[in-house]
């Protein structure tokens, strides 16, 4: 839940940057990362997929080439 998520680091992070005279208005999230890779073991699997599905296509793609 994004607007969960965005009150979450409101209240985490207001005090801090308040004490300096910050007030957050809006932030934007640029990068992420955990401990045990699991955010970039979420993608492999997906890109994986996408990588075999376009080596079938130039296979099929150039056998139908070569049947012509």
């Amino acid at each position: 839940d994004r607007e969960a998520f965005a009150a979450l680091v409101r209240e985490v992070a207001s005090p801090d940057v308040g004490r300096m005279g910050i007030e957050i208005l809006s932030f934007t999230i640029k990068d992420i990362e955990d401990h045990v890779d699991y955010l970039n073991s979420l993608g492999k699997t997906q890109t994986a997929k996408v990588k075999r599905d376009a080596d079938i296509g130039v296979a099929e793609a150039k056998r139908d080439a070569g049947i012509r």
